[in-house]
Parts: C-alpha cells; sequence; structure tokens
C-alpha cells in the first residue's frame, strides 16, 4: 500500500542480499515494471498491478482496504478480517475492526533512525573527531569529549546499517587529522585545502548505494564547510582564550621560565606566571612534566621552549 504522489523506486542498483544484475530483486518482484528499475515511480490515485495493490490517503482507510485479502502463512493461506459494515442514518459506514492508533517511537530509536541517514552518519562521524580534539586542546571539563563520543557511537550506528564504503571513511579520518595538524601549527595552508578535499571526496563516496541510497550533495558540503569554520575559528578563539592571560602579552613571555605540565614529543603544554599554553620544543630531549622551561619564540598561540638549562649544557658541552 502506499499514498497517492508517493514515489516508488529504484530497485536496482540493489544494495544488500542481490547479486550485481539484479536477478535476485527481478524474482521476488517479477511483475513490476521496467521503469521501477533504474527509475522512480509516482503512484496516482488508482492502484497500479504489480507495483501498489492498494492507494489510501489515511492509515484506518488502509487498514479497511485490508479486509478480505488472502494471505500465505506457512502452508496455509489467512483470510483477513479487518473491516466492520455497520448501518447509519447516513447509510453504511465501514471502519476498522480493531482501533488504530500510531506508535511514537522514544528518542533513543529516533535518534538512531536519524544516524542511517547517510549524510547524517558523515556528519556524525566529523563531529565527533571535531569534539574529540577540542576536548584535548581546550582542558574541559569534558563535556566535549562526552558529547563527541555520543556522536561517534551513532555514527558507528549508521555506518555499522549503511553500505558505507570504507576508503571514504579513511579519508574523512584523514581530512579531519589534517586540519587538526594545521590548527595545532595555527596556520591555514595546503593540508587545510588538502583535508577539505578530502572531507568532501569522503563525504559524497561515503556509501555504495547510488540510485537507492545517496547522501545529498549539499548536506555534505555544508558539514565540511562547517568543519572548515570550527578548527579555522571557533577552535582557535576559545583555545586562545583558553590558554591565554589578561596581565601578560604573547610577546612579552619570551625569556621567561615556566614549568612543563606534560612530556613534549616534540608538543606539549606548559605553564609560565600561572597560565597554561601549548608549546613546542626542538629541544625536547628531557622535557618531562615538572621540568623548567624558557620561552624562545611566540608562534601564533604556540610557545617555542626549551630546557631552561639549556645553555649551561651547552657550556659545559663546549668546554
Amino acid at each position: 500500500g502506499a499514498d497517492p504522489e508517493v514515489r516508488v523506486g529504484d530497485l536496482l542498483p540493489t544494495v544488500v542480499g542481490a547479486d550485481d544484475d539484479g536477478a535476485a530483486v527481478r524474482e521476488r518482484f517479477p511483475d513490476a515494471p521496467d521503469e521501477l528499475y533504474g527509475g522512480m515511480l509516482r503512484v496516482g490515485l488508482e492502484p497500479d498491478p504489480g507495483v501498489v495493490d492498494i492507494v489510501s490517503p489515511a492509515i484506518g482507510q488502509f487498514v479497511v482496504a485490508l479486509d478480505g485479502l488472502e494471505v500465505a502463512v506457512g502452508d496455509t493461506t489467512v483470510v483477513l478480517e479487518t473491516a466492520e459494515v455497520e448501518a447509519t442514518e447516513a447509510g453504511v459506514a465501514v471502519t476498522p475492526s480493531a482501533e488504530v492508533r500510531f506508535s511514537k517511537p522514544g528518542v533513543f530509536t529516533r535518534a538512531l533512525r536519524v544516524a542511517i541517514h547517510a549524510e547524517a552518519a558523515f556528519f556524525f562521524l566529523v563531529a565527533g573527531l571535531a569534539l574529540v580534539a577540542f576536548e584535548f586542546y581546550s582542558a574541559g571539563p569534558g563535556v566535549a569529549a562526552a558529547t563527541g563520543l555520543v556522536a561517534l557511537l551513532l555514527a558507528g550506528y549508521g555506518m555499522a546499517v549503511l553500505p558505507v564504503r570504507w576508503w571514504a571513511v579513511a579519508l574523512t579520518l584523514a581530512g579531519v587529522l589534517l586540519y587538526t595538524v594545521e590548527f595545532q601549527r595555527n596556520d591555514l595552508g595546503w593540508k587545510s585545502l588538502l583535508g577539505t578535499g578530502l572531507l568532501v571526496g569522503g563525504g559524497l563516496s561515503f556509501i555504495d548505494g547510488s540510485g537507492q541510497l545517496a547522501p545529498l550533495w549539499w548536506g555534505v558540503l555544508l558539514v565540511v564547510a562547517s568543519a572548515a569554520f570550527f578548527f579555522a575559528v571557533a577552535l582557535t578563539t576559545v583555545v586562545r582564550a583558553r590558554f591565554s592571560t589578561v596581565t601578560i602579552g604573547r610577546e612579552g613571555l619570551v625569556g621567561r621560565v615556566g614549568v612543563a605540565v606534560s612530556a613534549f614529543d616534540p608538543d606539549g603544554v606548559v605553564e609560565v606566571d600561572g597560565a597554561r599554553w601549548r608549546a613546542t620544543s626542538y629541544r625536547a630531549a628531557g622535557i618531562g612534566p615538572g621540568s623548567d622551561v624558557r620561552v624562545v619564540a611566540v608562534d601564533g598561540i604556540v610557545l617555542d621552549v626549551e630546557p631552561a638549562d639549556a645553555d649551561g649544557v651547552a657550556d659545559e658541552t663546549s668546554q
């Protein structure tokens, strides 16, 4: 059954459970017209043999229309009795034999249904990875990480249900990674451009079901544009506010001595005059939590540091 003006199709290409030429689908729907294979058919006001047996604008009318239908159940044939005929002052009324009610799914079920759309699964994957990066660099209370975890779980459900192309998922992961690398260096260069291209390619190729299932191109572009804005503007602004101090300008930090909060490889976090900063060191050997470091340069919101006793070590070595 179907509502009037519903579009039906297309049956090919098949996504799951059929061979490449669609033989299994044609065997299952032998009476389907040829236009359903590789095309769409719009349902009219009357049934279309081989496609739609009942055209009904309301669920109650659909249940009534099922009355008298023969259904094979195992080796027996069952005749459905779904309607009641009552005499009224206006004539004869045909009503469903049982009360017809809609069962509204819960929030959890509705969230899972959203995740099985191709562009939605792509969005949840990108958003989850971006929120994890946000939590890592902002050193927040964990709200972003929890939200990112929920997004990744929804993305995982969508990818488990949809016929995803895993190489497209790999392109998406690589694109977010390139964005993260560029953000870490406080730069917008070729890595960001390449990351944008990878995200667009991964999003448009996310699932292998063209014809029946395909991501909306404008939805993919919207997700990619949002990710680019997040890494280029939003994340940079939040991290700058988190790791900055109102009493000391960035340029005034050069020469100051601080303490390493984390290990360096070669990036880490330092604390200078009570404020935490992201930092990097080309002389990371020996820098660990609690090590004294000296600021030698400032690159955007990233400090270049070296061990505080680096000059002394160098002098001893030269002697």
